[in-house]
């Protein structure tokens, strides 16, 4: 029997049964839609471009994620902690470091101008060839790290990129990751609260006039 005389057969067998196309259309447009939602992705970044001052090497994401849980350098990783040794021990600290991040964070300030200012410091660190799409996948990647433990650190971000050969500017990733995690941990719950007093201020003003 022919291909095509496997096909025509196979379509005549299913329609009879459109109900059940449909449920299997439904259940793949949901997991489809949860995927981008939820910012995982089938293909993550393979391999990273670390560039420092004036130094570039091209490395594959296992040889960051070694060397950021074991403190073993190879490669092209190897020749830049050469030139520049002092810098290694900071940045496999900065990679690992945990920033921990509220569900109040992810359900109300995330998508705000506010929570915008995070994804804008993540992008000065992390640079893809898809020019204005990164806020977004930066977005969803930060999504990603978080669900399993409310926390997500530099190196889970560049694990979870779902874009091959992203650039990673290691000469900003001191500052950014103060940046990013002085604003989660201290300054954004700072606001929250001065935003909750604020409102019961108001509300207590408003009762008062109108006694």
């Amino acid at each position: 029997m022919s291909f095509a005389s496997q096909s025509t057969q196979l379509t005549v067998a299913s329609n009879p049964q459109p109900s059940r196309l449909k449920r299997w259309l439904r259940s793949c447009l949901i997991g489809a839609s949860a995927s981008v939602l939820l910012g995982t992705s089938a293909h993550a970044a393979d391999r990273i471009i670390l560039t420092y001052q004036d130094i570039q090497a091209t490395v594959p994401i296992s040889s960051i994620a070694n060397f950021a849980n074991t403190g073993e350098v190879s490669g092209d990783l190897q020749e830049l902690f050469q030139k520049y040794p002092r810098i290694q021990q900071v940045i496999r600290e900065l990679l690992t470091k945990q920033i921990r991040i509220s569900p109040s964070f992810v359900e109300k300030t995330l998508k705000s101008s506010t929570g915008e200012f995070v994804l804008i410091q993540l992008e000065k660190l992390i640079n893809t060839s898809n020019a204005g799409d990164e806020i977004e996948l930066i977005r969803n990647t930060l999504l990603s790290a978080y669900q399993d433990d409310n926390a997500f650190s530099l190196l889970e971000i560049v694990e979870k990129f779902p874009i091959n050969d992203i650039r990673v500017d290691l000469t900003s990733l001191e500052r950014v990751y103060t940046d990013v995690s002085t604003f989660v941990e201290r300054i954004q719950p700072a606001l929250e609260v001065a935003k909750e007093f604020l409102q019961n201020y108001i509300c207590d003003c408003k009762n008062a006039n109108n006694r």
